[in-house]
């Protein structure tokens, strides 16, 4: 099939944005990852990538290989449609935070019990309001996200 070009833009505006989206994403992925963040010489030693090659890979005509992509996906614990999907990558930054946030309850659990008394009865509720954050996040995953209110479960 022929690709077409829109008056006013060049095909190369698609590869453009394509490979800007790629370096943001991978950028967020450093820095908000819920192990990390990771800095170029983590992920090289993580992944094989040469160390010269991460950084490549965060300008701005990086042109990745699907096989960097998936290997980069592999690392982050991510799909490798985060990198291609928009949809994907939302959904996955959306998960990403919660796994952040259940860290961070995590952390603070632990600073609570060592520097304040919490009542016995807190403890059981927070830990279930914890597991029912990370089901529902699992559900979510399964199911491929929230379901708008005018959707029915069968649509």
């Amino acid at each position: 099939m022929e690709e077409r070009e829109v008056p006013g833009q060049r095909a190369s505006d698609g590869v453009t944005a394509a490979r800007s989206a790629f370096v943001e994403r991978l950028r967020y992925l450093l820095e908000h990852h819920p192990g990390g963040p990771h800095t170029p010489a983590e992920v090289a030693a993580g992944t094989g990538l040469s160390q010269s090659g991460i950084y490549a890979l965060l300008s701005p005509r990086a042109n990745p290989t699907v096989e960097t992509m998936a290997t980069l996906a592999s690392f982050f614990g991510v799909p490798l449609g985060y990198f291609v999907d928009e949809q994907i990558a939302e959904r996955t930054r959306a998960e990403l935070g919660l796994l952040s946030r259940l860290k961070d309850a995590g952390a603070q659990k632990v600073a609570l019990r060592s520097t304040a008394p919490m009542e016995s009865a807190s403890l059981p509720e927070l830990l279930d309001l914890i597991g029912a954050a990370v089901e529902q996040a699992r559900r979510l995953k399964e199911t491929d996200g929230p379901r708008r209110p005018d959707e029915s479960p069968t649509e």
